[in-house]
């Protein structure tokens, strides 16, 4: 059995903005070290080499994986996403929201990348939209 050590608890929440380029592929044997060499909890091999990549596609469109508690995506994986994204250097901001709603990874289209710079996008106001849709998904599953 794996035991949670991570910072992720069901009393905090936070927010990952990620840039996860189009060509980016993290292939079994990548993905299996890295389940091997965390702390979380099990999880089956279909979640593991299906469920991930699949998370990892929806973040490259540009939507966002949360959970709350037992509602969501599932716990190990989204820590797992979080990990993977560390290692490869694609975390653009993240933000402790003091147990203000979900724990939430928002992906960011590799196309809009410029648009953001060129148009001087803040990531502070990206925070408050993360954390506005994160309320209303607490609240809809309360």
């Amino acid at each position: 059995m794996k035991i949670k050590f991570d910072f992720i608890t069901n009393s905090s929440s936070t927010a990952f903005v990620v840039l996860i380029p189009n060509k980016f592929y993290a292939d079994e044997n990548e993905i299996k070290k890295l389940y091997d060499n965390s702390p979380y909890d099990e999880v089956t091999d279909e979640k593991l080499f299906n469920e991930l990549p699949e998370y990892i596609e929806s973040l490259k469109a540009g939507d966002n994986i949360w959970y709350y508690g037992s509602d969501g995506a599932d716990q190990t994986l989204w820590c797992l996403i979080i990990d993977l994204c560390r290692d490869h250097k694609l975390i653009l901001a993240s933000l402790d929201m003091n147990g203000e709603g979900n724990n939430i990874i928002q992906g960011i289209k590799e196309e809009q990348i410029e648009e953001l710079f060129i148009n001087n996008i803040d990531i502070s106001s990206m925070f408050n939209m993360i954390q506005r849709e994160s309320k209303n998904v607490t609240e809809k599953t309360k």
